[in-house]
């Protein structure tokens, strides 16, 4: 195995470490704010995090960090499956920040209603931030972080093999020492399981 196949799977998940890592950051200051006219009321602005207006925004990046610790701990199955779940994920992300980037101030007619206490507003005077495209940047990222682990993750190697049986194990009716007791144990492998 070259030494760059083996820094492979180091650089997808710390590439996909780092976008959940912005996402999360990202997240958390003011996405949109907006006002609401209403003759009944006095004027209210307000401004919104990804939080209020977008939810899955925040979820997908902590999704990314997790799947980053899961991907350097899984076999190459569930590393599968976890890149199947970021890829989808991620997506879904993606298409909902660019269904409120569309029409921010539809997506912000429910949060100031309930900020004001009325069914029905009238919003007025929305103002979107660049945080929102960043973060939308940032999804897609990670949906080709989950589809890099997804095509290459049959081809790198597993993580925590020292702790696996291997198949040449020493025959059940070899009697080991203490020193061979240890020296089994420093192997990895249990000389209490009959067959070690």
């Amino acid at each position: 195995m070259s030494d760059r196949s083996k820094r492979e799977p180091y650089f997808a998940l710390g590439l996909l470490a780092l976008a959940g890592g912005l996402i999360l950051i990202l997240s958390s200051p003011q996405w949109a704010s907006a006002s609401v006219l209403d003759a009944a009321l006095p004027r209210v602005n307000s401004g919104f995090s990804s939080r209020a207006i977008v939810p899955i925004a925040p979820a997908t990046g902590l999704l990314a960090l997790a799947a980053a610790v899961a991907c350097l701990l899984a076999g190459r199955w569930w590393r599968t499956a976890i890149g199947l779940v970021l890829v989808g994920f991620s997506l879904a992300a993606t298409l909902s920040i660019a269904n409120f980037l569309s029409a921010p101030g539809k997506a912000l007619a429910g949060p100031l209603s309930d900020l004001v206490g009325l069914t029905q507003v009238e919003v007025a005077e929305v103002t979107v931030s660049i945080w929102p495209r960043l973060v939308f940047v940032l999804c897609a990222v990670v949906a080709l972080c989950g589809l890099w682990i997804v095509v290459r993750a049959q081809t790198w190697q597993r993580g925590g093999r020292r702790y696996e049986r291997a198949d040449e194990s020493t025959p059940a009716s070899k009697k080991l020492d203490s020193a061979g007791l240890w020296d089994a144990i420093d192997r990895g492998t249990d000389p209490t399981f009959p067959g070690f």
